[in-house]
């Protein structure tokens, strides 16, 4: 593979990966040219998403209405994950929808 499409596809990559499991948020925190905004940006919103998906998952433990607010906030998590997923494909840094002011890694 020529070296420009390299440098093109590696900071997809690990915008992608940041955005599955723990694992590869990891990997592509640690990975990532830090000078990137693509990968910084995607970093921080996979990041974000999971932290929510989290909090989601204590909220339902406790509330309530566990289930009904579970169900809730994980569909609204898929959401946003996929949105996420598709704008790193796609080489956007298009912010999500509400996550997109919480800026965690700078």
């Amino acid at each position: 593979m020529p070296d420009y499409l390299e440098n093109v596809q590696e900071p997809k990559t690990y915008a992608v990966c940041a955005y599955i499991t723990w694992i590869g948020w990891f990997c592509a925190f640690f990975l990532r040219n830090k000078n990137s905004e693509f990968t910084t940006h995607h970093v921080n919103q996979a990041l974000v998403i999971n932290i929510l998906s989290i909090l989601g998952g204590i909220i339902s433990r406790y509330a309530f209405l566990g289930q009904t607010i579970s169900t809730i906030i994980d569909a609204l998590i898929l959401v946003v994950w996929v949105l996420g997923i598709l704008s790193a494909v796609r080489g956007n840094t298009k912010p999500i929808p509400v996550i997109s002011d919480i800026k965690i890694i700078q």
